[in-house]
């Protein structure tokens, strides 16, 4: 049973520990929870619009506190 009160927001790297990575984490946080907002960053590589779920957007390292904080904000406002 999904959680009453999920988060708002993810922000992940695409690299992580452990056995799925933050792109397979996004298409999961998306599916399960659509209202869910996901921000996915890398310094390694680059993603297209294409490659992420929907409604997602990617930041990419080096990035600007600035930055991260218009994406945000960008996502705060498709909150529904």
């Amino acid at each position: 049973m999904p959680p009453a009160d999920p988060a708002r927001f993810i922000f992940t790297d695409i690299n992580m520990p452990g056995p799925i990575d933050g792109l397979e984490l996004a298409d999961i946080v998306s599916t399960r929870f659509p209202r869910v907002k996901v921000i996915v960053t890398s310094g390694k590589q680059w993603l297209e619009p294409k490659e992420l779920p929907d409604d997602s957007l990617f930041l990419p390292k080096p990035y600007r506190p600035t930055q991260l904080a218009r994406l945000v904000g960008q996502q705060a406002g498709r909150l529904a």
